[in-house]
């Protein structure tokens, strides 16, 4: 009966076996195209392959072509720092033939086996408002090195070559366009309210602070090749005065945060924190601030600069030597030409003829040069001076002549050693009757310490810089006999004061403050209720070896109203100083990878 029930009726199409026999092909046909998208995978899997070897092979080569460039970026820094010079055209192309290591599928080499790394420089010395660096803004006298190299894959899986293009500006700076420029710590602490416009720059550590009741205020950039602190150096006394410092747009913005902490370099978040807070005004190391140089050759300090000349020394150093640049000198009160030819600077009140020391009957022999001494407290010596009177100077035949032939301004250099090691005199030099300067400026340098009395280039100013052991300012009021007495008998009167400065300093130690950058300028009167008027730019690169007496206000002075500023005339592309130097930056100007 079952049997029966499942045969299948006669004359009834064979559905089963027509069903089966459809549903091979489809079978088959979804068979054939999953073996297509398989197929289609793999290609698709191997082409990612290739293109992310190719990727990784390009990385790779750029990393390997920076490797090469970045050696010869270090290369020319190093050039500098050893040498105090630029390399010349065939240095850097030897440098061109020092590439680095690399792996054995790389190469430098072109396709002929030639290598690719190339070191030259491009166009000539340019003087420019500089557009790269951490010193954007200043301007500066600028030369370009390009750098460029081809890196080749040579495994032939992913063949593939990447060409670099970096081009190095080497920017030489004059140093007086910083209102402050320190190489060793910086340290900026008043007790009164301080306002200073003008780049600020130090070479170590800079560390702001003002008393309680005071303000201390920047209106320019900062930058740092150490850390920024606010606080002491020396120890950690409260100063909870205000630091302002502007940002992009001009507005003062406080160090303090508003809760009794600092933003400063111990601030966790200092490196992003100090960018926002001041728009990028405000750098340090962190920042990738570095040192800035004057071009000398290893084993010379800048102090260089104010010594005497010595036979033998090299073309680099001689270059920065003030005694060389001199048109003038006074060596031991003797007075020489460039040339180290005597010169007679002394001359006749109505025009005579000055002749064996004598001047016609009824005319006075008239001297710029001459000898005297006054007491200094701080040093506890007595100060064998010589004084330069600017005025008579200004007046002097031999000056004159010797002026004519110069282009730009005048350098004289003196140089005293007939009391070195006594410890009851001390040499120095001091400017006197200097309102009027020189026309086209002049700069006097010494490796003595350097005095100015009373107003100093203040009518028709001219370029004018001082450069010394220490800079020590007297005021108008200042008289010589008074200088043992009590600062009650040595009261000074306003006074004001337009020159670059280069000067030493003595070092803070734990218990020991330096006196800061507020008191760089050395006085020995009781300048209360009375102000110093300064302009120009401060630039300490050294400490001092002649004057080292330490800092201290006791009996020796007290200080002036501090009318300071950065004279923004130095912002003048073509403004110079005679003899000033500048310092070296190198950085990368611009980057290509094709």
């Amino acid at each position: 009966m079952l049997r029966s029930l499942l045969k299948r009726p006669s004359g009834t199409p064979d559905l089963i076996r027509n069903e089966s026999g459809a549903v091979l092909p489809v079978i088959m046909g979804f068979v054939f195209i999953f073996a297509l998208e398989i197929v289609g995978l793999s290609e698709y899997a191997a082409s990612a392959m290739r293109q992310v070897r190719a990727q990784e092979s390009r990385v790779r080569a750029l990393y390997l072509a920076e490797a090469a460039t970045d050696k010869s970026l270090a290369q020319v820094k190093m050039f500098f720092a050893s040498n105090g010079a630029a390399p010349t055209a065939a240095q850097l192309q030897t440098m061109s033939a020092d590439t680095p290591n690399i792996p054995a599928q790389y190469t430098y080499a072109d396709g002929g086996g030639t290598n690719t790394l190339d070191v030259g420089y491009y166009g000539n010395w340019t003087a420019k408002t500089l557009s790269v660096g951490d010193y954007a803004g200043l301007n500066g006298n600028t030369q370009s090195i390009d750098v460029s190299v081809q890196v080749r894959d040579l495994t032939g899986q992913t063949q593939s070559t990447l060409t670099l293009n970096q081009r190095l500006e080497v920017q030489l700076i004059p140093i007086f366009q910083f209102g402050v420029f320190y190489e060793n710590d910086l340290e900026i602490l008043p007790g009164a309210n301080m306002t200073f416009a003008g780049p600020v720059h130090g070479n170590k550590n800079l560390y702001l602070a003002a008393e309680s009741g005071a303000s201390l205020s920047f209106q320019s950039q900062m930058t740092a090749a150490g850390d920024i602190f606010h606080g002491r150096k020396d120890s950690v006394k409260n100063m909870p005065g205000a630091v302002n410092i502007q940002d992009g747009s001009g507005t003062n913005q406080n160090m303090s945060n508003g809760d009794g902490t600092w933003l400063d370099s111990n601030d966790p978040d200092w490196l992003l924190e100090s960018h926002d807070r001041w728009d990028g005004n405000v750098s340090s190391a962190d920042h990738g601030v570095s040192q800035l140089k004057i071009p000398l050759p290893t084993g010379s300090q800048a102090q260089v600069m104010i010594d005497r000349r010595v036979a033998g020394e090299s073309a680099e150093v001689q270059a920065q030597k003030m005694d060389y640049k001199a048109h003038l000198r006074i060596i031991d009160g003797q007075v020489y030409n460039s040339a180290g030819n005597t010169v007679e600077l002394r001359y006749c009140s109505g025009g005579g003829n000055f002749s064996n020391g004598t001047c016609p009957q009824g005319q006075t022999v008239v001297n710029p040069v001459t000898s005297t001494t006054f007491y200094n407290g701080r040093e506890g010596r007595t100060i064998k001076s010589t004084d330069i009177d600017v005025a008579k100077l200004n007046s002097s035949p031999a000056f004159q002549t010797i002026k004519a032939g110069v282009t730009g301004g005048v350098i004289l250099y003196t140089s005293d050693r007939r009391s070195q090691g006594s410890n009851t005199y001390q040499d120095a030099v001091r400017l006197v009757n200097g309102s009027t300067l020189p026309t086209g400026g002049m700069t006097v340098a010494s490796e003595n310490p350097l005095y100015i009395k009373g107003n100093y280039n203040t009518v028709n100013k001219q370029p004018s810089g001082v450069v010394g052991d220490s800079f020590n300012v007297l005021s108008n009021a200042w008289n010589d006999g008074n200088s043992t007495q009590g600062l009650s008998n040595r009261v000074a009167s306003n006074t004001t004061v337009q020159t670059a400065v280069i000067a030493g300093n003595t070092e803070t130690v734990t218990g020991s403050y330096n006196g800061g950058f507020e008191n760089l300028p050395r006085f020995l009167e009781n300048w209360s209720g009375k102000t110093l008027t300064y302009k120009g730019s401060v630039i300490t690169l050294y400490n001092s070896r002649i004057a080292t007496g330490a800092w201290n206000t006791g009996g020796v002075y007290n200080p002036p109203s501090r009318a300071w500023s950065f004279d923004t005339d130095f912002s003048d592309p073509s403004y110079s100083i005679p003899g000033f130097p500048s310092v070296y930056n190198i950085v990368k100007s611009s980057y290509e990878a094709v």
